[in-house]
Parts: C-alpha cells; structure tokens; sequence
C-alpha cells in the first residue's frame, strides 16, 4: 500500500507544476499585454498634444503674418494716397521762377485748369527783388475757381499784369513756401486783392 500512495504522489506532482507554469505565463502575458497598450496610449496622447502643438503655432504664425501683409498693405495704400493727392495737387499750381538779373525775377505761373480741362497756361509776372530772390521751384494750393473771363490782381511789389485764363482763382495763392526771406510775405495775394478789369 505504501508503495501505491508514493506512485500516487508522484504522478500529481507533475500536474501541480504544469498549473503553475501555465498560470505564470498567463499573468506574463497579461502584464506584456497591458504594458503595450499603456505605452501605445502614451505614444497616441503624446503625438496628439505634439499635433496640436504644431496646429497652434502654424495658426498663430499665419495669423501674425496675415496682421502684418494686411497693415503693411494699408500703410502703403495711405503713403500711396498722400503722395498721389500731393503731387496731383502740385501738378494743379505750379510756380517756378529763375533770376533774370539784379533786382529782378521773372517767375513763370502755370496753371493746369483740369475744371475745364484746358491746357496748361504760362504767364510771367516781374517781381521786385525783395519779394523772388530764388531760381528754387515754389509750389503753392488753389482755393476755388471763378469763372470770369479776365481778372488782374495788384499788390506792393508787384507788376499789374493781367491774368487771362477760361477759369481763375478767387484766391491764387494759399500758402507760400517756408523760406526765410518769403515768410513775411505768407497770403500777400487775397480774394480781396482779386480785381475784374471789367472785359
């Protein structure tokens, strides 16, 4: 009997092991399996925030880049605007002068009447020394049109020339340039200095 219980005893003892190794490489592999989706979760977490990391910075440097074409283009635009109505402006009323000789200038007055789009126009005038004493390019603004057929202003200084144009200023001259020695001479030509000659 004795020996039957040992060979008894001897073949469970091999069942016991299998159960073990085989509840071992369960839990190994459930750890294995575990651990892999933990670090694919991770990996996914990771490029997601990576992604939108990169989305957000592309968003906001397209954003930037975008405020600056569109305040670039304005200030463009505005310098654009400013310089064309300046020299439209200039181009409208131009004075030029150049030194004949000792106490005298004669400067050229062209005047570009677009009202009517009439040519052009050059008219001299002889003025005194103390009033022209430079061959530099003058420019001055317009006022308003009248519409005379002829008119001729006189002023200290100056020669009563007649100015004949479709068109005429009420007031030729609004603004002399910053030069010292025509400073005290700014608005020396007024509406109320504008004459008819009654033709």
């Amino acid at each position: 009997m004795p020996t039957m219980q040992n060979k008894l005893k001897r073949q469970h003892i091999p069942e016991q092991n299998v159960s073990v190794v085989v509840v071992a490489v369960v839990v190994v592999v459930i750890v294995a399996v575990v651990v892999v989706v933990v670090v694919i979760v991770v990996v996914v977490v990771v490029v997601v925030v990576v992604v939108v990391v990169v989305v957000v910075v592309v968003v906001v440097v397209v954003v930037v880049v975008v405020v600056v074409v569109v305040v670039v283009v304005v200030v463009v635009v505005v310098v654009v605007v400013v310089v064309v109505v300046e020299i439209d402006r200039l181009e409208d009323f131009d004075i030029s002068g150049r030194i004949n000789g000792p106490g005298q200038s004669t400067v050229t007055l062209i005047l570009n009447n677009r009202v009517e789009e009439t040519p052009a126009t050059p008219t001299r005038f002889n003025f005194d020394e103390g009033l022209v004493q430079t061959s530099a390019a003058h420019h001055f603004s317009m006022d308003r049109w009248m519409t005379s057929s002829r008119h001729q202003w006189r002023q200290s200084g100056i020669s009563a020339l007649p100015v004949v144009y479709n068109s005429f200023l009420e007031k030729i001259i609004q603004e002399i340039p910053s030069k010292p020695h025509l400073q005290t001479h700014t608005g020396w030509v007024s509406a109320g200095e504008l004459k008819d000659d009654g033709e």
